[in-house]
This record gives C-alpha cells, sequence and structure tokens, in this order.
C-alpha cells in the first residue's frame, strides 16, 4: 500500500474540513485525505486578541499511534482579514484528546505572519517534545487569533478544500504511517504525497 508522507522528514497530514464531528460537534474534522472538494469559508467576525476561531479534531480511529517523536509541526491555512480590520496573525495549540474526552496540550506554536485583505497560505509552527498516547487518542487542533493595534475590529475567514491543502502536519515515525487506510482506486485516500503541496 501506499501512504500519506513528507520525503523532508517524516510526518503525518490532517487536512482541514468544514464538516462538523460527529465526536464534538462544535468541533470540524481533520481528515487523512486531501480535500477536493468546493472551497468552504469559516468566518469570525469582529474578533478580538486571543479569540478561539475553530477547533478541528481527527477522524475516530486516527492517527492510531502510540507515539509522537520530537519535532517540529506546522499549521498550513488559507486565511484573509476580510476588512482590512486591525492587525491579525493566527496561532495554534495541538492537544491529545481521550476517548473520554480529557484533551492534553502538546504544543503551542509561534505566530503567523499577519493576515492580509486576500486568501493567502499563512504558516506557523512548534517544536514538539516526544509525546506518548493511546492507540485510541485524537488530535486536536485549535486556531487563535492574536490582534494587534488600532482600527476596526477584523473579521477572519478561513478558507478550507478545493486545492487550498490547508492541514496540520505532525512528526511521525515511518511505520506510524502503517496505521493510514490504505490507496484507494479513486487516488484520494492516502496517496503518496512528496511536498508537493505549498
Amino acid at each position: 500500500p501506499k501512504w500519506q508522507y513528507d520525503n523532508l522528514f517524516s510526518s503525518l497530514r490532517f487536512f482541514f474540513t468544514n464538516t462538523a464531528s460527529r465526536i464534538v460537534g462544535s468541533y470540524k474534522l481533520m481528515k487523512s485525505n486531501i480535500q477536493l472538494d468546493t472551497l468552504q469559508t469559516i468566518s469570525n467576525f469582529s474578533i478580538v486578541d486571543g479569540q478561539l476561531l475553530v477547533e478541528f479534531i481527527t477522524e475516530s480511529g486516527y492517527p492510531n499511534i502510540n507515539f509522537i517523536p520530537a519535532g517540529v509541526s506546522f499549521m498550513h491555512l488559507h486565511a484573509a482579514n476580510t476588512n482590512n480590520g486591525q492587525e491579525t496573525s493566527l496561532y495554534y495549540e495541538i492537544y491529545k484528546r481521550t476517548t473520554g474526552g480529557t484533551e492534553t496540550l502538546i504544543g503551542t506554536s509561534d505566530l503567523t505572519e499577519p493576515l492580509t485583505l486576500t486568501s493567502s497560505e499563512t504558516v506557523c509552527d512548534v517544536s514538539l517534545t516526544a509525546t506518548t498516547l493511546n492507540y485510541s487518542d485524537l488530535i486536536v487542533l485549535k486556531v487563535y487569533g492574536h490582534v494587534v493595534g488600532t482600527g476596526s475590529a477584523p473579521d477572519i475567514a478561513l478558507y478550507v478544500g478545493d486545492g487550498t491543502t490547508s492541514r496540520l502536519q505532525i512528526p511521525s515515525f515511518v511505520n506510524d504511517a502503517q496505521n493510514f487506510i490504505p490507496y484507494s482506486k479513486y487516488g484520494r485516500r492516502g496517496e503518496i504525497i512528496k511536498n508537493h503541496l505549498h
């Protein structure tokens, strides 16, 4: 079988959707396959500094690993400050979540570059220490706005799907990827990705 991986260092990738999770209805799903559906917008209006913008969670059964090695986690997310309000950057927190719903923070990222009036890819990262998990644990990502300066309260749009490749990457050993769903005849689940995502 073939698996999603990064050819510079081993990582697992989870692509953001605007689909509500069946596990936690207020969370959006992160899926292991690239989202090629219609562009979706997650909107937040008149935000303030430190405001939670969206929470993502992996699908049930993912990532099915018991260890995250020390390494760098990245978030790639297309976003815009659609009313050209106060200067706004993004950052994220990453958690492991048990089947009982307990979430444990494992890292907080640095800031993205300030958002612009039109959609552009933002990137931020955090160096994770080695972390143990239960095989049943899920990964949760929480995205926040960092607002500074003067002006009107910013309206922030986050874009997922339609080739945006908006996603989370976490470090992984190569053999962890064996827990992912194999390549399908449609080439959309578990296909090899070789650093062609921007």
